[in-house]
């Protein structure tokens, strides 16, 4: 539940969102009824970061436009469609270069693309793996475990496995990295435990 202020601070952030994802619309396309809809919103999912702005643009039906079928050429979701995406943070802490970041080229001033997308995971993964571990090897070990998770991930199809467990048929080498690399994170290289 928040407070009336809390609320006004929220509506405050809102529109000035709005605002920022508007200048990324041509006049004309928001003349035609395009609407923005910005929400905060609590993730509940294993890993996710607890409050994260979610940004819905609708895009009404035109018949012909004058640039195609659509009315942002390049983005299939602008002829009668909704766009969606999100910038993991609160609103709060939304800036004018978040937005940018979380919308395509199509988007006037758009810089979103995967080369950035996959960047930035990797540098929360690293980041994630740097903080818990000190040493190389631990590091490295760890590595090379995502790195079997992530293929076995494209594999698959891109199915995820169960939140918290490896895939059902793991090999022995992943296994295998799990155990030294909890060996490591314990101390030793022996397998015994340190205490």
């Amino acid at each position: 539940m928040f407070s009336a202020n809390e609320n006004v601070l929220l509506r405050q952030h809102k529109k000035r969102i709005v605002a920022l994802v508007e200048e990324t619309i041509p006049e004309d396309c928001l003349d035609l009824g395009v609407q923005v809809m910005v929400m905060e919103v609590k993730c509940q999912a294993p890993g996710c970061v607890p409050l994260e702005t979610v940004i819905l643009i609708v895009f009404p039906k035109v018949t012909n436009p004058a640039d195609g079928n659509f009315l942002l050429p390049g983005l299939p979701q602008s002829n009668g469609g909704n766009f969606k995406t999100k910038i993991l943070m609160p609103m709060a802490n939304v800036t004018k270069d978040d937005v940018l970041d979380a919308l395509p080229p199509q988007f006037m001033g758009g810089r979103r693309s995967i080369p950035k997308l996959a960047l930035q995971a990797r540098d929360v993964m690293l980041g994630q793996i740097t903080q818990l571990f000190d040493d190389k090897e631990s590091r490295k070990l760890m590595a090379e475990y995502l790195q079997q998770q992530l293929q076995e991930f494209v594999k698959r199809d891109c199915e995820e496995p169960v939140w918290g467990q490896e895939y059902e048929s793991t090999t022995r080498s992943s296994a295998s990295l799990v155990d030294e690399t909890t060996q490591l994170s314990l101390g030793t290289t022996d397998g015994s435990i340190t205490k």
